[in-house]
């Protein structure tokens, strides 16, 4: 891992605060009930299990999350960001998926591969994609292949994207345009996690 376990739990914790604007200890202890901290937080305990190399129960950990949540997140993942799920049911995000920055990442999305296709990205073959900056993915969209998300990205609502963007927008049917005041504001609130306090 190229953080600490602790350090991540934190940034998703900052995160989920800014994100539902509660701040100090009472902001704290909503953040750890919640269930995006607890879809997450299994999560990281499976990959730095796997990270470790200890066998079979980064398997048991990834299972508990899909019985508790209906979300398949593979442990093998690099999920380097912080992340919010508002609602972490019926997620799916594949083996080779990596993320750095924030992520924001709401119900019924699929972020993995597509039909095997494959890519150099950052001098690394993958065939899934690698999130960059501060991306929101809307409701029951799916994020196919070797594709790179770098910058404030908003994905709308049921969408499928598999293609590379760069830069600052709403990605709607494969096309980059112009954000709108209320993608703005998720996405000010994704940069604003970095300064949050309890």
């Amino acid at each position: 891992m190229n953080k600490s376990i602790v350090t991540l739990i934190k940034n998703d914790l900052k995160f989920i605060a800014v994100q539902k604007c509660r701040n100090g200890r009472t902001g704290l202890l909503k953040g750890i009930l919640s269930p995006s901290f607890i879809c997450s937080f299994i999560y990281r305990v499976s990959h730095l299990l796997h990270c470790w190399g200890i066998p079979i129960i980064p398997k048991v950990f990834w299972w508990i999350n899909i019985w508790l949540f209906s979300s398949d997140i593979d442990y093998r993942a690099k999920l380097y960001c912080a992340i919010y799920m508002p609602h972490p049911l019926g997620i799916v995000i594949g083996h080779q998926a990596m993320m750095n920055g924030t992520v924001k990442i709401m119900q019924g999305v699929t972020i993995g591969g597509n039909l095997g296709a494959k890519k150099l990205i950052n001098s690394r073959m993958t065939g899934q994609p690698v999130f960059s900056g501060n991306i929101f993915v809307g409701p029951n969209s799916a994020v196919l292949g070797p594709v790179e998300l770098t910058g404030q990205l908003f994905v709308g609502a049921l969408n499928i994207i598999s293609s590379s963007f760069e830069g600052n927008g709403l990605i709607y049917k494969n096309e980059l345009r112009e954000l709108k005041p209320e993608h703005v504001k998720e996405l000010v609130g994704a940069t604003a996690s970095e300064g949050a306090r309890f």
